[in-house]
């Protein structure tokens, strides 16, 4: 069975930076919808995970690959990247898991 997703959400340092100094910038001026409107950004990317975490369980398959883990093509960047968040869940609960992200590599490897 095969699971393809394709953009779990934002990652990497410029979109969450962004939208951390969005929010902050918000609550300092006292605009509640833009603070607002960066709290769900932020609520909506971490429910991406949530979300498709328990798809994968589902599949009840301890051994998975996984085809990307920085947040764009030809990137070597994983931070805040869902598939890595993904991936640490799956590991606190025994999967065998399979990743490729030749540019990507080194770097999740040092998170693990």
């Amino acid at each position: 069975m095969i699971l393809g997703v394709i953009g779990l959400g934002f990652m990497g340092l410029g979109f969450s930076r962004g939208v951390n100094c969005f929010k902050a910038t918000a609550l300092e001026n006292s605009i509640k919808s833009a603070y607002r409107f960066a709290s769900l950004l932020k609520e909506l990317n971490d429910y991406m995970v949530e979300k498709y975490t328990p798809k994968i369980k589902s599949f009840r398959k301890k051994k998975i690959g996984i085809l990307g883990m920085a947040y764009k093509p030809n990137a070597p960047y994983v931070y805040e990247s869902q598939p890595l968040k993904i991936v640490q869940e799956l590991l606190k609960e025994g999967y065998e898991i399979y990743i490729h992200d030749l540019l990507a590599e080194a770097r999740w490897k040092r998170i693990e």
